[in-house]
């Protein structure tokens, strides 16, 4: 009976705080909108499938604030926590706690620097049992390889190298708590990727010479603004909104059915071939949430060779089959380390081990030597990464849907009862 009587009081408080939910602006489903709870609690950001997922700002109504990535509602990615007493914490957050490197500033100006789990400060970090401080080359080859450095003044990176200098796809992490998960060339930022600053702002896109140059997303903590579209040296030059109509979708400029074009979604932008109105060939997709694909098409999907960078900064190169990691490839992940082998239909097999009848897929899906289907990985933002010329096609391609990382397939499941629109838990500051 007592337990009969909690399930009623459960699902009546459930009513009564789901009803008092509102969406004050912006798309609170799938986009970015602004939501507050029953409790005074506000966040503003990302959702997907009616939770928060992606980047964006929840404060609570006691002071607190954080900012940084979400997945299924919980906090778990990179990110900044600012209490009412003036502590802040920087760094790494893994099912609602600090877990894994971060930092944390208390109000007295005394810091704690190292690795966190649970919420736990465990100490100084030591990296393939060095003793903490280690400066060099601790892992891996930092001449002409992929490699760990860590620098005098505590900063450190994983990623590839040439020359002995930073070059290719790397994490570099400053010791103020600053990361950066994307493309270098010669030492500097210059390609696709992700950059976190201390302040909780972030920017998903392209740098070139360290600046921010080409298309871009940039989420301000201080003004809750997402500004999307194309960047000149680091300024905003040409918003998403104005290549378009507002409300609207539809293909920008060049031959959207069959040729090379450029389209315009609502959850996205596409530049590339297109084929009896499908994206076929080679093209760039960018969405909207910062994730970016460029590689092959095949009937509007990802087949044949390409390269997925996810917003919290992991990057897939390889080899996929409709849409999914399929065959030959390597996965950056979000902590600089590196997974090379075979993945089967989405799943990762081992090192060495290829789907079954991999050879002869590969053979009747696209070829090596063929430069139209085979994706341009190298390093620099395309070419044709300038604003388009508006001109009027009803052509209308199908929208993609991001990509799901390793880690975001680990979301969390709750009971049918809690499936109404928009429950979400409302979470506690970590402590």
């Amino acid at each position: 009976m007592k337990v009969f009587c909690l399930s009623i009081l459960f699902v009546t408080c459930f009513i009564s705080y789901s009803s008092a939910q509102t969406c004050l602006s912006g798309n609170c489903s799938s986009g970015f909108g602004k939501f507050q709870y029953a409790n005074g609690d506000v966040y503003e950001g990302e959702f997907y499938d009616d939770k928060r997922e992606g980047f964006g700002i929840y404060k609570w109504k006691t002071g607190e604030k954080y900012l940084g990535e979400s997945i299924a509602d919980v906090f778990t990615g990179f990110g900044r926590m600012e209490y009412s007493d003036g502590t802040i914490y920087v760094g790494q957050f893994k099912d609602g706690d600090f877990d894994g490197e971060g930092e944390k500033t208390y109000a007295d100006g005394t810091k704690k620097t190292g690795i966190f789990g649970k919420g736990k400060f465990l100490g100084k970090i030591s990296y393939y049992s060095k003793p903490v401080g280690t400066t060099g080359c601790l892992n891996g080859d930092c001449e002409a390889g992929y490699g760990m450095k860590y620098y005098s003044g505590n900063d450190r990176y994983f990623g590839y190298f040439k020359n002995g200098k930073r070059d290719g796809y790397g994490a570099y992490y400053w010791d103020d708590g600053t990361h950066w998960s994307g493309e270098f060339v010669q030492n500097l930022l210059t390609g696709y990727g992700t950059y976190f600053f201390i302040t909780g702002e972030k920017y998903v896109g392209f740098f070139i010479d360290s600046k921010r140059n080409g298309w871009g997303i940039n989420y301000d903590p201080t003004t809750g603004v997402k500004k999307i579209g194309f960047w000149e040296n680091n300024n905003l030059s040409t918003p998403k909104s104005s290549l378009i109509k507002e409300g609207t979708t539809g293909c920008i400029s060049g031959d959207c059915k069959n040729g090379y074009g450029k389209y315009v979604y609502n959850n996205g932008y596409y530049e590339g071939n297109f084929k009896n109105g499908f994206r076929n060939g080679q093209g760039s997709y960018f969405f909207d949430i910062g994730d970016y694909y460029i590689g092959n098409f095949r009937d509007n999907k990802f087949n044949g060779k390409g390269t997925y960078y996810y917003t919290n900064g992991e990057r897939y190169a390889g080899e996929w089959k409709d849409q999914r990691l399929h065959g030959k490839g390597e996965l950056v992940q979000f902590d600089g380390e590196l997974k090379l082998g075979f993945w089967k239909e989405g799943t990762y097999q081992d090192k060495t081990t290829p789907p079954p009848g991999y050879e002869t897929w590969v053979r009747n899906n696209y070829s090596e030597t063929n430069t139209n289907t085979v994706a341009n990985n190298s390093n620099k933002p395309p070419v044709e990464n300038k604003p388009p010329v508006t001109t009027n096609n009803n052509n209308k391609p199908l929208p993609l849907l991001p990509i799901t990382t390793s880690q975001q397939k680990q979301r969390i499941k709750t009971s049918p009862l809690l499936t109404t629109r928009l429950l979400q838990i409302i979470p506690t500051p970590p402590v």
